[in-house]
């Protein structure tokens, strides 16, 4: 019984997140300041120019398709990530409480504030190429 409502009430923070993911807006502000500027850089870009980046952009995508598992895989320790998702899934089966969801949540919301983190500094060193 306490497993269930512990489920319910995780599941409906998860519905509410997911809601509010869905509905969410552009700002104004944004609209209004950034969309005129992309459309510009957008226009001085020529069209040879922005063909062959569309060019480059599709074999990178097929690249990463075809041969990107191995490539990934490299990039991770595949091992400590499956001990790790072992070591909670058995926490979790075992003493279903709040604060095991909330370990993991925490854990979740780490990776992802290093994951943008990581790609804001990629944007900053490279160019942004609008497609």
């Amino acid at each position: 019984m306490k497993k269930d409502l512990i489920l319910s009430k995780q599941l409906a923070i998860l519905e509410k997140q997911e809601q509010k993911f869905l509905n969410h807006t552009d700002s104004e502000f944004i609209k209004s300041n950034f969309t005129p500027v992309v459309d510009k850089i957008q226009a001085k870009i020529p069209d040879k120019l922005q063909s062959t980046l569309d060019a480059a952009f599709y074999v990178g995508f097929h690249l990463v398709f075809e041969k990107g598992t191995s490539l990934i895989e490299k990039t991770y320790n595949k091992e400590k990530i499956d001990v790790a998702y072992d070591l909670n899934n058995y926490a979790i089966e075992k003493y279903m409480t709040k604060k095991h969801l909330k370990t993991l949540d925490k854990s979740s919301k780490h990776s992802k504030t290093i994951n943008e983190s990581f790609n804001m500094l990629q944007t900053k060193k490279k160019p942004i190429y609008f497609i």
